[in-house]
């Protein structure tokens, strides 16, 4: 994926992919996984669910990754639990949208 540019206090890292939104994501979903320590928690997709709400919007999931190295180490101290209700502390969400007509990546 190639960055777009950005100015410098962006929080948001929006990459252009060459590959269809369907195939981007199959490739980004592989290399987490194939990245050993990271997981993937779960994956919203934002569309589908809109779209029971009669919301029409271009495609965009969410996958949200963790280490359980790390997070482990946060949820085996009583004192540090309450962390894991802002799954700020404990996963990394991708944001991964589509924007009509070239497929972008972000993460947020």
């Amino acid at each position: 994926m190639k960055s777009t540019e950005q100015p410098e206090s962006a929080m948001f890292l929006e990459n252009v992919s060459r590959y269809s939104y369907d195939e981007t994501f199959d490739k980004l979903s592989e290399k987490i996984q194939s990245l050993g320590n990271w997981k993937i928690q779960h994956i919203h997709d934002m569309q589908e669910t809109l779209r029971k709400n009669g919301k029409e919007v271009l495609p965009i999931k969410v996958i949200e990754l963790c280490n359980p190295k790390y997070s482990g180490r946060i949820l085996e101290h009583d004192m540090e639990r309450k962390y894991s209700v802002n799954p700020v502390f404990l996963c990394i969400s991708i944001d991964y949208l589509s924007k009509t007509p070239k497929t972008f990546g972000v993460v947020s």
